[in-house]
């Protein structure tokens, strides 16, 4: 992670990309913001919960709906 990148952020499911092209999730398909939603600070860090400069939440805490195993994978997993 480059200290000096911006990050376009799912704010629902915390899905980020570097991609000046992505305007939206491939995950949920909420628009990406590249700002904070209170202050309009660059995301520098697409770990954080918290903007920097103000300490508005900029992200569901938890894993990354990207990282979640589909349901339908868990369903056919447990079949036996």
């Amino acid at each position: 992670m480059c200290e000096s990148s911006i990050y376009s952020i799912c704010p629902r499911c915390s899905y980020f990309s570097t991609a000046d092209t992505d305007l939206y999730c491939p995950t949920c398909g909420v628009t990406l913001t590249s700002t904070c939603l209170r202050c309009g600070g660059p995301i520098r860090d697409p770990y954080a919960l918290f903007c920097r400069a103000c300490g508005t939440l900029q992200r569901p805490p938890g894993p990354s709906a990207a990282t979640k195993e589909p349901a339908a994978r868990k369903r056919d997993r447990a079949r036996p």
